[in-house]
């Protein structure tokens, strides 16, 4: 519209012009600059000339008196548009044909009288033909300003499609070469001879049956910018994008990393030329840039690389970025010994290394399937590092040693295995985001950062000068002890680095414990039975045991009748799997009897009980327990009191009540009579 904006102005001044007497421009005699932007230039007035001399007869509009202004004309047409509900298949053709009429209308006037109109019936019909255009009979809709279109979308993992709409898709023109954030759709066969420039965050509806041909410059799409293209419910739009010049098809332009493209419909045919991918960076000398973030969800994809470049992923000696195959076909060729999707080749006349494959993961999908060879396959370029390569597993292995050139996340529910014998770096710029699991059975070198909610499992070695954060484990191998601090990964158990590790010895005999501890590390001390476990795996095993295990019960010397006696252990410290016994087995009446003797002879029976748990018998390990309950009678060989072993540090008690009958006769004298306990360690388990 500027362009018919300027003119409107033009036409205006040139009017006002012929009106003034030629003297009173020689009186002026005007010889500047009338205007900035250079319609009339130093010199243009003269007093030999006029100004009509510079306008030809085309520029000044004829009516006759009376006619209407074009903005009711226009009016007009609009108004004589059928209603919306009255549009058929039948209808179409005609109704097209007054959308043509108006448009050519409308161009003649500017955006001030442009904007004076109203556009209701207009926009309606637009939208009616839009609803057509999928049915036999039906008209096109005409492609010009902004219209309803459905399209097909699904969420980020490729599942759940569903048709949407969007209300306000602007059509796409050949002279409309910069697509700014928004929406946008190619509603007829349209062609491009300049380089589409995606700039902000932009998404292309093909409608079935069009096409859109980008042959000579492909379309660009540089980092931090997005194109995320869509199909209709017949997945027969089409996009052609060929690049030239160093460029990709779709994505980075010559020097460039590539932003972000997803694809989630049509058919799309993308090819790279001199070193640069079909979708993904592009190619030459300078700079470290990648292969973008390219999500394929549906359609059907053809990509091309050219010159030692990949057919999805890095140009030539680049890097892949992130590439993620939800579903769809997509067949892409490498160039030159490049992947077909992941990194570009060595290129020898600019003396690249190549390229590495990146992230990758295939889900789903048709993925060069009934293509073999290095130009389809799947990774790093030949000679050049896999990267991180999940195809259709959950499972992903570094197989070789290699430095990871751009930032990766391992989500939830998936596990990258370091193998055994291989280092693999993360560098000063990347951050490894750890959501799943990280399995490093070789070397893991971190000199960026290594963060997640995750976990990470470290048989091998974790080094570097990075940032190390998030939920560690290290390898811990127990012989002849366990302990309950550790987790259990592939059989294998581990500890988490600065975590308290209480030792239990196994296989001890009745009556022994441990005396000592011997660890692959020499600067771990253990206090206690309890060590702190470092950033490092480890090896733990018995050095030895003792035979006396320790203890300390208590006994009440003397105890009158009525009365009640505590017999208490603390500081029990024995094996696990036995425990300390304290049994009441004998007494100093005649015939392992309860009986209390004077000097003279006489005697007294008396009874013992003890407080019983409900469950029977007392049985207590850890703390200082008390039993309750209901009272039970002892008798000589009972046991009073059981602590059970396997901590460093154990304690139970017991109450004794004595107890003589109410009725029976006593003689006058002092009675005194004794019981015998004895202190045992048994095999008792741990109850």
């Amino acid at each position: 519209m500027k362009k018919r904006k300027w003119l409107s102005l033009f036409l205006s001044i040139a009017l006002t012009a012929t009106l003034l007497p030629a003297s009173a421009l020689a009186e002026d005699d005007y010889s500047g600059e009338l205007f900035s932007d250079g319609l009339f230039s130093d010199g243009l007035y003269s007093e030999e000339g006029s100004v009509e001399e510079f306008f030809s007869d085309e520029l000044f509009l004829e009516g006759e008196p009376g006619a209407k202004s074009g903005v009711d004309a226009v009016q007009d047409l609009i108004d004589a548009l059928p209603d919306a509900g009255d549009i058929t298949a039948d209808n179409a053709e005609e109704v097209g044909a007054k959308l043509d009429e108006i448009d050519e209308a409308k161009s003649a006037l500017t955006d001030d009288e442009l904007d004076a109109l109203d556009f209701t019936k207009y926009d309606a019909a637009i939208a009616a033909l839009n609803e057509l255009a999928g049915q036999a009979g039906a008209a096109k809709p005409v492609p010009l300003g902004t219209i309803s279109v459905a399209y097909r979308d699904c969420d980020s993992n490729g599942q759940n499609w569903e048709t949407r709409t969007c209300a306000d898709a602007t059509v796409v023109e050949p002279d409309t070469i910069t697509w700014s954030t928004g929406w946008y759709v190619v509603s007829s066969d349209v062609s491009f001879n300049k380089r589409i420039i995606v700039n902000g965050n932009v998404r292309l509806i093909l409608k079935d049956g069009c096409t859109l041909t980008a042959d000579k410059y492909g379309i660009q799409v540089d980092k931090g910018k997005s194109l995320t293209i869509y199909g209709q419910a017949g997945g027969t739009g089409r996009l052609i994008s060929v690049s030239c010049d160093y460029d990709a098809g779709i994505g980075g332009t010559k020097n460039g990393a590539c932003g972000t493209v997803i694809i989630n419909g049509g058919i799309i045919t993308a090819s790279g030329s001199h070193n640069s991918a079909g979708i993904g960076s592009s190619g030459n000398d300078a700079g470290n840039y990648y292969g973008g973030n390219i999500t394929i969800n549906g359609g059907n994809v053809t990509a091309n690389g050219g010159g030692s470049a990949a057919g999805i992923g890095g140009g030539a000696g680049r890097d892949a970025g992130v590439i993620t195959i939800n579903g769809g076909t997509v067949v892409a060729k490498g160039s030159g010994g490049a992947a077909g999707i992941g990194g570009g080749a060595y290129e020898g006349s600019f003396k690249q290394k190549a390229g590495s494959g990146g992230l990758i993961i295939i889900n789903g999908g048709s993925v060069n399937e009934g293509y073999s060879g290095t130009e389809y396959s799947i990774g790093g370029g030949q000679g050049g590092t896999s990267g991180i390569v999940f195809n259709r597993s959950s499972t992903a292995i570094i197989s070789a040693s290699q430095t990871m050139p751009i930032s990766f996340t391992i989500e939830e529910g998936r596990t990258l295995v370091i193998e055994e014998g291989v280092t693999f770096t993360i560098p000063s710029n990347v951050t490894g985001t750890i959501n799943g699991t990280l399995d490093v059975q070789g070397g893991l070198v971190v000199r960026g950062n290594l963060t997640g909610s995750g976990a990470t499992y470290v048989d091998g070695t974790l080094s570097g000068s990075g940032r190390i954060s998030g939920n560690i484990y290290y390898s811990l191998t127990l012989t002849d002890c366990t302990s309950p601090d550790t987790v259990t990964y592939n059989a294998k158990i581990y500890a988490e680095s600065g975590a308290t590790i209480t030792l239990t010895g196994t296989n001890v005999s009745v009556g022994q414990a441990v005396s000592g501890w011997t660890i692959s590390d020499t600067g771990v001390t253990v206090e206690n039975n309890a060590f702190t476990m470092p950033a490092k795996a480890l090896t733990v095993s018995v050095s030895g045991y003792v035979n006396a295990p320790t203890y300390t019960v208590t006994i009440p010397a003397t105890e009158e009748l009525g009365g009640t006696a505590t017999v208490s252990a603390s500081g029990v410290n024995v094996v696990s799997g036995s425990c300390l016994v304290v049994t009441l087995s004998g007494t100093s009446g005649t015939g392992n009897n309860f009986k209390l003797t004077t000097a003279e002879g006489a005697e007294l029976s008396y009874t013992i009980t003890r407080a019983e748990q409900e469950s029977g018998g007392i049985e207590i390990s850890g703390g200082s327990v008390s039993a309750s309950g209901s009272n039970t009678s002892v008798t000589v060989g009972s046991t009073v009191l059981t602590v059970a072993g396997g901590t460093a540090d154990s304690s139970g008690s017991t109450t004794l009540t004595f107890s003589a009958p109410t009725t029976a006769v006593r003689y006058s004298g002092d009675y005194k009579g004794t019981v015998t306990f004895t202190v045992s360690i048994e095999d008792g388990g741990d109850t």
